[in-house]
């Protein structure tokens, strides 16, 4: 099948395209890195995969085939024709067009694009009204959670029967042999993890003032994951004595090891839900997970595998945080209770795959897929 993914192109999501998701970024940077996973994953299957990326132009890192794409197509937002214009000519020959919103063009690539319209909504907040009629000629229209369904139906209109609720499954490359988190003991600090952007709005600097409310040497932190020097060394002022980590984004091997000798992964994201990739991703990892607006992950797993907390509030993570320390059997309970398996992008292709075929002819067929190589050591 020819399938054309249009996706917002953010520059805060360049790189890592083969490790974290980078999920606590605002939503049109989740929407390209979902989209490149998920094409990833159908050019994999043995679809012939273009992915469009349509905003503003940040520094390419790779070729389309080191990204696993066999086509990539940047265009700039800035084209001097308004934001209700696309080059549609990038569109030729799809069978299935996919966009993943917030996409200005969305207007413009419902109304004219001959293929079918499948659309995913990432972040109901950030679509606008403006977008009801791109949803309403979507011929189905994709929510990763049921609440993010009930979300956007309370601000457009749009036959329910066309609506499908779809994982889109973390990106990491995980080594199928490899060494796993172990729950912490009582002996030792506790070592927390943070996935993603680093921000006051990712919940960073929270972070660090819950865990500055804890005695000394009782607690570490790691943060890998996009950062700037400013808010950095405002992080490393704020940290005083607790040792702090701050590493860059990261590939699926470095977080497995990362991961490995950390015993919690905490995501106090400020932000309104969008999908919570990062909960995912420090699940897959082996980690339990304290995160803030998690609605949508709630629907999926359960304390103590999940615990949410709220934004904002670091006083309320010290107190958490400290009664579990008094607690060291409550984080074998935790471990425990981690799921066997967690969504992946693969598994979201499939879906893809299922939802496509009820929108296109039963004619269609997959290419052959490419011969994987491995990259040299």
């Amino acid at each position: 099948m020819r399938i054309a993914i249009v996706a917002p192109r953010s520059a805060a999501a360049d790189p890592p395209f083969e490790g974290s998701l980078e999920g606590t970024l605002e939503g049109s940077a989740e929407g390209t890195a979902v989209a490149l996973a998920q094409g990833r994953a159908l050019a994999r299957a043995g679809h012939r995969v273009r992915v469009v990326l349509f905003g503003e132009l940040g520094q390419e890192r790779g070729s389309p085939q080191e990204r696993g794409l066999p086509e990539l197509v940047t265009v700039p937002s800035d084209r001097g024709e308004g934001e209700d214009s696309f080059p549609m000519q990038t569109l030729a020959g799809a069978e299935i067009v996919h966009g993943h919103l917030p996409l200005p063009a969305a207007v413009a690539i419902a109304r004219e694009s001959t293929a079918p319209l499948v659309l995913t909504a990432h972040e109901p907040g950030v679509t606008g009204p403006e977008l009801g009629p791109a949803l309403s000629a979507a011929a189905r229209v994709v929510v990763p959670s049921r609440t993010h369904l009930v979300r956007l139906a309370q601000q457009h209109d749009f036959p329910p029967g066309r609506v499908r609720i779809l994982e889109p499954g973390h990106g990491l490359q995980l080594p199928a042999r490899r060494r796993r988190p172990r729950p912490w003991g009582g002996g030792g600090a506790l070592r927390v993890l943070h996935l993603g952007e680093r921000s006051e709005a990712a919940g960073t600097l929270d972070l660090v003032r819950a865990l500055t409310g804890l005695p000394a040497g009782s607690v570490e932190l790691s943060c890998v994951g996009k950062g700037s020097p400013g808010f950095d060394r405002r992080l490393a002022v704020e940290a005083g004595d607790l040792p702090l980590e701050l590493a860059p984004p990261a590939d699926g091997a470095a977080l497995v090891r990362l991961a490995a000798r950390c015993h919690l992964a905490a995501l106090p994201s400020r932000r309104p839900e969008s999908y919570a990739l990062p909960v995912d991703e420090a699940l897959a990892l082996g980690l339990p997970v304290w995160a803030a607006n998690g609605e949508a992950a709630r629907e999926r797993f359960e304390p103590p595998a999940l615990e949410l907390l709220p934004a904002g509030d670091p006083a309320a993570w010290t107190r958490a945080l400290a009664g579990r320390l008094a607690e060291p059997a409550s984080w074998r309970e935790a471990f425990e209770a981690l799921p066997e398996a967690v969504p992946t992008a693969a598994a979201a292709a499939d879906g893809l795959e299922r939802i496509y075929g009820q929108i296109t002819p039963p004619s269609l067929e997959r290419v052959p897929p490419r011969p994987r190589h491995r990259r040299p050591a």
